[in-house]
């Protein structure tokens, strides 16, 4: 095959990747089962998860809005209606800092729990403090015996600005009830002790004009107490629609189980579903929840819905038949009432080695073999089971503390996993196409979508030359760039690409691993496990050291 109908024949199969980015070198910050930990929020809970601090920006954004349209139209009638005053410029700062900070959350979606917070009571406060000036200078001008028009607390109107805005704290922020009576009965309190200031500075001048009956019906305790009434009555009914709206939350949570196994953390998300940490109802052992819903599949239809979760219950089976320890365990799979897939796996502490090299850069080659060693262990189980797993990679090999054991692999997301008995026409209907990632994948992979061990066994190769440089095989500009380099290209050693020295022994064998023909590479995964047990090392890597190192670096 020519490089020209090569390169055709990738792009036939990879054009939804022609102008995708690539892969990114060095990897992002790393993220691991066990380094985030992060609550819902349950009534008091003090943190939130990243699904309620992205609900809380949204929530600030909605009232923000809200209370811009709210101060811009009272604005605009004030300088319709009334005559210019100081308080004119101060509800123009007003606006411009509601509006201002309503933009700024649309914006940035990188704000942490604080700097929300920080702006949701600049926000509420900036109103309460505007309202409490109009309310002073108002009822001042009342006091005084002035003849322009008014809102004082006993006027009616006066009053319902101050229970707009716990009601639209109350519902649109979320909290807990405490923490929004804390905000709440302040702002309820501002008229209050407006009027109170406002008599002590205007005493002398109340009573004389008691004469008037205008006076008199500011100061009546019939129209005071009926406002106290108004903002006690507001104030209750936010603070009671916050515990409603929290409550409703928590149930909304608490409905999120599966089986005896109930969700708490959000640990990953991906194109096709999330994974969460959950926790037994019954026994005492956590576990990693994968979910994979309808909308996530790309199906047409109905039909072909059903048909690609048929395919991952045959996968989910084939996974449970695996019996290497060095393979992620799966506890359980099932399917929801709202046609959920969900698979129950092993729960993992320890990060990816993607992770791991773009944390602490290449390792040194003893770490490789005695990782790689423990890779080849899972596969020769899969492979031995029928089952080709499509999609080595870095981010699927995971370096975890098991027990007392440290730097004990884990192969993980049988996902693309493939068995090697012949496939029904709707599986190979839905396979067909570009499968695995484009760093570590074969070329026979890419090129025809045909898979076996050896396939494998490349991006096992793929994964020690990462570990090794800290750089992919091939790093184009595209991914359809790097599958075509896959195909054609020969890989620089990876002596060249790192100032570490590099075994002999260690870097044939992964080049043999590179082959870009399947039979001039390793036959077996049993075949590259012997061969990385005969690399002459200059060091030693085992049990002790690893332990050593994640003492030092991972406690």
């Amino acid at each position: 095959m020519t490089a020209q109908s090569t390169l055709s024949h990738l792009s036939a199969l990879t054009m939804e990747h022609q102008s995708a980015k690539p892969d990114p070198t060095p990897p992002p910050e790393p993220r691991t089962y066990a380094d985030t930990q992060v609550e819902f929020i349950q009534g008091t809970g003090p943190r939130l998860t990243d699904e309620t601090q992205a609900l809380l920006r949204v929530r600030i954004r909605a009232a923000g809005l809200i209370l811009s349209v709210a101060v811009g139209i009272f604005f605009v009638h004030g300088l319709i209606f009334t005559e210019a005053t100081p308080l004119r410029i101060m509800h123009l700062f007003l606006l411009l800092l509601l509006g201002g900070s309503t933009a700024f959350v649309h914006k940035s979606r990188s704000l942490s729990l604080k700097q929300l917070r920080i702006l949701e009571l600049a926000m509420i406060g900036s109103v309460t403090v505007y309202l409490g000036t109009v309310q002073y200078l108002a009822f001042a001008q009342r006091a005084a015996g002035s003849s322009l028009p008014v809102m004082t607390l006993a006027g009616g109107n006066a009053i319902l600005p101050f229970v707009g805005l716990m009601l639209i704290y109350g519902m649109f922020i979320p909290n807990d009830w405490r923490r929004a009576s804390r905000v709440i009965i302040p702002i309820a309190a501002v008229p209050v002790l407006v009027q109170f200031l406002v008599r002590l500075q205007y005493s002398e001048s109340i009573t004389r004009a008691l004469a008037r009956p205008e006076a008199m019906r500011v100061v009546a305790l019939e129209r005071m107490t009926e406002s106290a009434i108004y903002l006690l009555l507001g104030a209750a009914i936010a603070i009671y629609g916050t515990y409603i709206v929290n409550s409703l939350r928590r149930q909304a949570f608490e409905a999120r189980q599966l089986g005896q196994y109930r969700l708490t953390e959000r640990i990953g998300a991906g194109g096709m579903g999330e994974v969460w940490k959950a926790s037994h109802r019954m026994l005492a052992r956590p576990a990693a929840i994968k979910l994979i819903r309808p909308d996530m599949l790309g199906a047409q239809n109905t039909a072909e819905a059903r048909t690609i979760l048929r395919r991952f219950e045959r996968e989910a089976q084939a996974t449970a038949a695996l019996r290497s320890p060095h393979s992620i365990i799966l506890y359980d799979f099932g399917l929801t009432d709202d046609g959920t897939f969900y698979s129950v796996m092993e729960f993992l502490e320890g990060l990816d080695l993607e992770s791991l090299v773009g944390r602490f850069g290449p390792l040194p080659p003893a770490r490789v073999v005695y990782m790689l060693n423990q890779a080849c262990q899972s596969l020769i189980d899969a492979h031995n089971n029928g089952l080709i797993h499509r999609d080595i990679k870095p981010a699927n090999l995971f370096a975890c503390r098991l027990g007392h054991l440290y730097d004990f692999v884990k192969v993980l997301d049988f996902g693309l996993v493939k068995t090697q008995a012949k496939a029904d026409e709707d599986e190979t209907r839905l396979t067909q196409g570009l499968t695995g990632t484009p760093a570590y994948i074969a070329p026979e992979q890419a090129l025809k979508g045909n898979v076996d061990e050896r396939s494998d066994i490349y991006a096992l190769g793929c994964v020690g030359y990462w570990m090794l440089t800290g750089h992919t095989v091939f790093e184009g500009k595209t991914h359809l760039d790097t599958i075509f380099s896959h195909a054609t290209t020969a890989p620089v050693p990876p002596s060249d690409r790192t100032e570490q020295e590099v075994p002999i022994e260690l870097e044939k064998l992964i080049l043999n691993c590179l082959e870009k023909e399947p039979e001039n590479r390793p036959q077996s995964a049993a075949e590259v496990a012997s061969q990385l047990v005969n690399c002459q090392l200059t060091e030693e890597w085992g049990p002790q050291q690893a332990a050593e190192w994640w003492k030092l670096h991972m406690v």
